[in-house]
């Protein structure tokens, strides 16, 4: 009996914060691959502002990479808001509808 209560998996998927780390992983993955020379500078922008040098007029703000990197960031920062708001015992972790209510209030905020 006892190897039977071991051998038992729970295969329950109420996770579905993996499936977003999944795709922040694969996005960057794919920036870093893609912009591989836009992507390094972007790394070292805590040391050097050539990125910023290079990329501040306004024809980059549409390109393909900063709109990836918006995504991973509000994503990112939505998750920050989950994690504090559970914190505060305010919701879940795992409440997908808070979720989805901080990243709306994020996208609407910085595209304003």
């Amino acid at each position: 009996m006892m190897d039977l209560l071991l051998n038992e998996r729970a295969i329950e998927s109420k996770d579905w914060a993996t499936v977003l780390f999944v795709l922040c992983f694969t996005i960057l993955a794919i920036n870093r691959t893609v912009f591989e020379v836009r992507f390094t500078e972007f790394i070292k922008i805590a040391i050097s502002d050539k990125y910023l040098k290079i990329y501040k007029d306004s024809g980059n703000m549409n390109s393909w990479f900063t709109i990836s990197m918006f995504i991973v960031q509000l994503i990112s920062f939505a998750f920050l808001i989950q994690i504090t708001l559970s914190y505060f015992g305010l919701t879940t972790k795992y409440n997908w509808i808070t979720y989805i209510q901080a990243i709306t209030l994020l996208g609407v905020f910085y595209t304003l």
